[in-house]
C-alpha cells in the first residue's frame, strides 16, 4: 500500500497545515483561478478519476487555460503516477512528443 502523505513532513505542515481536510497552511487563502488564463506556453493536466482533486475542480482549471491539455485516469487517486505509472507516462510522452 502506498502512504500518499510518506515524505511529505514540514513542507506539508507549513503549506497545507495538520490536517488534510481543513487548510490552515499558506495555502489556505492561495487563488491562482483568475491568473492561469495568462499561460501561453502547451499546457497538461493529469489526473485520475479517484483523486482529491475531483475531476470537476479539475476541469474547473482546464477550462481556464488556453490550449490546456487534460488526461483523467480512470480509477487513479491521488498520486496517480505511483499508482498508474504505465498511463501516466504515456499521457506524458504523449503530450512531450508533439511539443518537441
Amino acid at each position: 500500500m502506498i502512504d500518499s502523505n510518506e515524505g511529505t513532513g514540514e513542507c506539508y505542515m507549513v503549506m497545507q497545515g495538520a490536517s488534510e481536510f481543513v487548510c490552515t497552511g499558506k495555502l489556505k487563502d492561495w487563488d491562482i483561478r483568475d491568473e492561469v488564463g495568462s499561460i501561453r506556453v502547451p499546457c497538461m493536466a493529469l489526473s485520475g478519476t479517484d483523486d482529491e482533486g475531483t475531476p470537476y475542480t479539475i476541469k474547473e482549471m482546464v477550462d481556464r487555460i488556453p490550449g490546456c491539455e487534460w488526461t483523467l485516469i480512470q480509477g487513479a487517486p491521488h498520486l496517480a503516477n505511483l499508482t498508474h505509472p504505465d498511463e501516466c507516462l504515456a499521457a506524458v510522452e504523449g503530450f512531450i512528443s508533439r511539443f518537441e
